[in-house]
């Protein structure tokens, strides 16, 4: 049974829009190549304008942390965390296109987070009171984009084409979290009705694009249904001998004053088995729902060092997958 914890969500707290969020990030494009100032306008309205690419924050985005007390206390102490969640404030997105040759363009695509992390704790069992613990956020996700063309054409349709002929193709899975971070993801696994994916290297990890008009082998885009069940399995290594903290993010739609809206939900992982190897461990997590809101997006699973919620001093120290996804 997964275990919910939903951040975000109350009276006191600010939920986010998808649309909203994702579309106020300032965008920089690095053409390190022979990439005409033309196509990489082509590409960064592409980039821009599908939540394929551009979801991570909105996802992400816990909104604001519950108005209880808020402290930061003096030296190190132990602390019982009952919810965490992102309040994400600034967000940058920046590309670098490389053109390996002329039908080919391949993007990698860096967002960028700062804002802070609040933890809703308790000092000990018997503490009645609840106290907000707030940590700086910088975090960045990276996943890439293959761009493909047909050679270049003189023809009414190309000249006309405001996209120039690109086709997004492919896209990868998507890696990142803090700097150094002191846990670390090798592997995730994702099952949908009798379909599994293994995933041990995300950004080199590519789905095709099932609208893209290019069939090269690759796995297609997980595709989640309406009413189909999806379940992540997630192996990591730690360094420390209590079990960590994994949560998996995604969108989910509510029905809030006769509209439907989508949120941000997280929920937390179950810890299934634990190997120490040497002085590390390896733990395995689950975690399963059904169905998400239409449309195209990304999920997201974020391992987090024990002392980053237990502690109320030491460091956020987190790794982040996702997953883009495709729900019809």
């Amino acid at each position: 049974m997964v275990r919910r914890t939903v951040l975000g969500m109350t009276a006191t707290c600010v939920a986010v829009v998808l649309v909203v969020l994702a579309g106020c990030e300032p965008f920089t494009a690095l053409n390190d190549n022979a990439l005409s100032t033309e196509d990489a306008a082509a590409l960064k309205q592409m980039i821009l304008s599908d939540p394929l690419f551009t979801s991570d924050p909105a996802v992400l985005n816990d909104g604001d942390a519950p108005s209880f007390s808020y402290t930061l206390g003096k030296t190190t102490t132990p602390i019982l965390p009952l919810h965490w969640g992102r309040r994400i404030t600034s967000v940058s997105r920046d590309v670098v296109f490389d053109q390996p040759n002329d039908t080919t363009v391949i993007a990698t695509l860096t967002h960028t987070f700062e804002g802070s992390v609040f933890i809703v704790a308790q000092y000990s069992t018997s503490d009645s009171a609840r106290t907000v613990i707030q940590k700086p956020l910088n975090e960045e996700i990276v996943r890439k984009i293959k761009f493909y063309r047909k050679e270049r054409s003189n023809t009414a349709a190309h000249r006309d084409s405001s996209h120039k002929g690109w086709k997004p193709a492919e896209v990868s899975a998507s890696k990142g979290g803090t700097l150094n971070s002191q846990v670390v993801i090798n592997k995730m696994e994702v099952t949908t009705g009798d379909e599994t994916i293994t995933i041990t290297d995300p950004t080199n990890y590519f789905f095709e694009l099932g609208n893209s008009g290019w069939h090269l082998g690759r796995p297609m885009i997980v595709n989640i249904g309406l009413r189909r069940q999806i379940a992540v399995r997630v192996t990591l290594t730690s360094a420390d001998a209590d079990t960590d903290w994994v949560s998996v993010h995604r969108p989910l739609m509510v029905i809030a004053a006769r509209l439907d809206v989508i949120k941000p939900i997280q929920e937390r992982m179950k810890l299934v088995s634990q190997t120490q190897v040497g002085s590390s461990y390896e733990r395995v997590y689950e975690a399963s729902w059904n169905s998400m809101p239409v449309g195209r997006a990304a999920f997201f699973v974020t391992a987090l060092t024990r002392s980053s919620l237990y502690d109320d001093q030491a460091a956020f120290s987190s790794q982040v997958w996702g997953v883009p996804y495709i729900t019809e």
